[in-house]
């Protein structure tokens, strides 16, 4: 059975079931507080949003991937809205297989624009180190390690990750950046439905052009 995060209840409801089947959850959720579910556009315009983050201009290789996107759907070689409900692995798969998809950008959209509630991102550095640290891991684990750390999250992955950013944001004292093909994307692409933010992702927004909101962006967790 397929679990969505289609609301804020959907959400609250996942995560006390999964803090109910692994204690060790507990603690993260007392430090990070129960989390906003956030949500944006499905379809190709989320996508796109995701493949194109925050930069400021689109390179060749992006402006290829969305065109070989577009034909993709255009042609009924793909289905954006279904995915939702297939398998998290299978959907997963599905995505990466279109050009100029990878990993990440695959969990973040079938997580954030579908509510797919297993999907798993597992090479996002700030759940990464988020788990490094409420584990109370040597090394911060990589997302071939990801996998197994999460299984006992099936099928709610996708609410372990929402648990894990904020938690990451709670320790860190700041925003978690999802970093995946492209360093430059934040969680602040996520629209939050349950709790608007208005870019609070940026702890002091500049101007989109400033070389400092630029620098600040590319930065990774530590």
């Amino acid at each position: 059975m397929t679990h969505h995060l289609n609301s804020q209840t959907d959400l609250e409801e996942a995560i006390h079931a999964l803090v109910k089947r692994d204690p060790r959850l507990k603690p993260i959720l007392d430090v990070a507080g129960m989390p906003s579910l956030r949500r944006r556009e499905p379809g190709f315009v989320g996508l796109a949003h995701i493949i194109c983050g925050q930069r400021l201009g689109l390179s060749a290789a992006k402006i290829k991937t969305l065109k070989s996107l577009a034909r993709a759907i255009a042609d009924e070689r793909v289905n954006l809205d279904v995915l939702a409900e297939e398998d998290a692995d299978s959907a997963h798969h599905t995505l990466t297989a279109l050009h100029g998809i990878g990993p990440w950008t695959a969990d973040v959209y079938l997580l954030f624009c579908l509510g797919h509630g297993d999907a798993w991102p597992a090479g996002d550095l700030a759940v990464q180190e988020a788990i490094r640290i409420g584990l109370g891991l040597k090394d911060r684990p990589n997302a071939k390690q990801m996998a197994p750390i999460a299984e006992p999250w099936r099928p709610m992955r996708g609410a372990a990750a929402h648990l894990w950013w904020s938690y990451y944001r709670a320790t860190k004292k700041r925003e978690g950046v999802i970093a995946g093909e492209d360093k430059t994307n934040v969680v602040s692409n996520i629209v939050a439905v349950a709790k608007p933010r208005q870019g609070a992702k940026i702890a002091a927004r500049k101007e989109p052009g400033s070389k400092h909101a630029v620098n600040r962006l590319r930065r990774r967790p530590k």
